[in-house]
């Protein structure tokens, strides 16, 4: 468009003749020399690096996204917009920037995110136009480096938990020395730098043949599977706040027995599979956390089957903690199988704090006459409620 203003001046100046016609002419071309080294030069070798802070973070932390440009040749830009691409930007507090950098030829542009939600969070490609003062000429060059971010449930603490296997009837051997029965002593070995002068058997060093620790009889630990009830029965949605909170109280469940040593292990019911075995130590709990922040409400299937294809594979001292946002007769058929198997069993109902249904009363009072501990969980204050400050909410609620 400006060539044909050019030439249409050009021509009206040869016509007209004149000052002005002749100072327009001039004016346009000016401005069309002007445009056409801005479409040749400006962005032309300029370097983009997009950072992010981090690529796993918590649900409720913030996100921060910085973009760094240097121009490699000295050419004024009268105008720079950076505009980020992807499902990922919805969640930025500005998904574009612009700068006005004339003769500075480096510039940092930084973004942060909302609260992210639990998932996997796709930022695409960067964009970055520049055009000439007028608006007639605009470039574009795009960055297409792609990122992904995973947002893991939040783990809140939990200081105490009164299981219902207090008694340590797990299948693993416990690493804390505080598992050890000192009643017990079961043999001598050498003496290392680790050992703690309480153990030495002084009897036996005096023999002559070094320093000697006692060994003691190790106990039994807890092993917990964990089962989250991912079935759509009750046509909640996906991102609904009780199964947000469950998907929570999960992760906070399984941080807390694996920072006992204690031996956790997961099974999900929905769509995406998820049958993870006993484990401890913090990979196991990445790993589980990792498959949580996936996770979503879309089982077809209720709890009953795949707890029956998994109750061969458990042993006997088990303990099967049932997470749920849904007191249902299929959820009671699922427990009253494994506690006639001989797995002891915990109930989590978690729900929004709404009062509670006649079909949901009459399941927690039957789960309650079977012994099965049920626990109602309705705020995040998860600690509050496994302490007992909350344990009756429900009892309250029924009647009961």
């Amino acid at each position: 468009m400006l060539i044909l203003l050019t030439a249409s001046a050009y021509a009206f100046a040869r016509f007209q003749g004149g000052h002005v016609p002749w100072f327009l002419f001039y004016v346009l071309l000016v401005m069309l020399v002007y445009a056409a080294l801005v479409r040749l030069f400006s962005l032309s070798g300029i370097e983009i690096i997009r950072h992010f802070s981090t690529d796993r973070i918590t649900q409720g932390e913030r996100l921060r996204i910085q973009v760094f440009y240097r121009l490699q040749r000295p050419f004024p830009l009268s105008w720079l917009l950076v505009r980020h691409h992807g499902g990922g930007t919805v969640y930025l507090d500005q998904d574009r920037h612009v700068d006005f950098p004339g003769w500075k030829r480096q510039g940092l542009f930084e973004s942060y995110s909302v609260r992210l939600p639990r998932g996997r969070h796709h930022f695409g490609e960067v964009e970055v136009s520049s055009g000439d003062l007028f608006g007639f000429v605009e470039k574009r060059i795009t960055l297409p480096e792609t990122k992904e971010v995973l947002v893991y449930p939040r783990i809140r603490p939990i200081r105490s938990w009164s299981t219902v296997n207090e008694r340590n009837t797990g299948q693993s051997l416990s690493t804390l020395h505080i598992a050890e029965d000192v009643a017990a002593v079961v043999g001598v070995r050498d003496y290392s730098n680790r050992d703690r002068l309480s153990r030495i058997h002084w009897k036996a060093s005096a023999r002559g043949r070094g320093l000697k620790v006692k060994e003691f009889e190790q106990r039994i630990t807890n092993d917990f599977l964990f089962v989250l009830d991912c079935w759509k029965g009750d046509g909640q949605t996906t991102a609904s706040v009780s199964f947000e909170r469950a998907v929570s109280l999960t992760a906070s469940l399984i941080h807390h027995a694996l920072e006992r040593r204690f031996s956790a292990g997961l099974l999900t019911t929905g769509q995406l599979p998820g049958q993870f075995p006993l484990g401890r130590g913090q990979e196991h709990l990445l790993r589980l956390c990792e498959h949580l922040a996936e996770v979503k409400k879309d089982g077809d299937r209720p709890l009953k089957e795949p707890i029956a294809q998994q109750t061969p594979y458990l042993s006997r001292g088990m303990t099967v903690v049932v997470i749920t946002t849904q007191l249902e007769e299929e959820l009671q058929q699922a427990i009253m199988y494994l506690s006639h198997v001989g797995i002891r069993v915990e109930c989590c109902w978690v729900s929004n704090g709404e009062p509670p249904t006649a079909v949901e009363t009459a399941c927690y009072a039957q789960l309650r006459r079977w012994g099965v501990r049920c626990v109602s969980v309705t705020h995040d204050d998860f600690d509050q409620i496994f302490r007992g400050g909350d344990f009756h909410g429900m009892d309250a609620a029924t009647g009961k």
